[in-house]
């Protein structure tokens, strides 16, 4: 015998069951090292990282936190917190 079934039939392939799209009941969080490059009037955020750019498109309500070393780029209005790591030894 050289296999299973009967001459001439070809095997009926099983029907696969539908699923229900995924969805997602929370927010999805990123962290991305670059560069801010853009926020637009419209909400958009544009960040430069590793030569290419990630675009997203913010919330009214979103929240950014910005960790750097110079406070040049401050404006007058802007909420900052100070975190002072000191060396032990």
């Amino acid at each position: 015998m050289r296999g299973r079934g009967t001459r001439g039939e070809k095997p009926v392939p099983k029907a696969k069951p539908k699923t229900e799209p995924k969805v997602r009941d929370e927010d999805t969080v990123y962290r991305v090292g670059g560069q801010v490059s853009k926020i637009s009037r419209l909400g958009e955020l544009t960040i430069s990282a590793g030569g290419t750019s990630v675009k997203a498109k913010l919330a009214e309500d979103a929240k950014i936190s910005v960790n750097m070393g110079d406070l040049a780029y401050l404006q007058a209005g802007d909420k900052i917190e100070i975190v002072v790591m000191v060396g032990g030894g």
